[in-house]
């Protein structure tokens, strides 16, 4: 591949001027995001259901 080539394929991954890209997407996405951090709170101030248990074997 000659250096020309390589600039040419390399300068169709710049997106035109005023294109809007996807930056976040799947689990990177907002709403997934604060789906997990509403779960992981829940979780965290949730109380603990092995207390008082009896200790049984597994």
């Amino acid at each position: 591949m000659d250096y020309l080539e390589f600039i040419a394929r390399v300068t169709s991954h710049i997106p035109d001027k005023g294109q809007v890209t996807v930056r976040y997407y799947g689990l990177y996405a907002n709403a997934h995001r604060g789906k997990v951090r509403k779960a992981s709170l829940a979780h965290l101030a949730a109380p603990d259901r092995h207390e008082g248990a009896s200790s049984s074997p597994r």
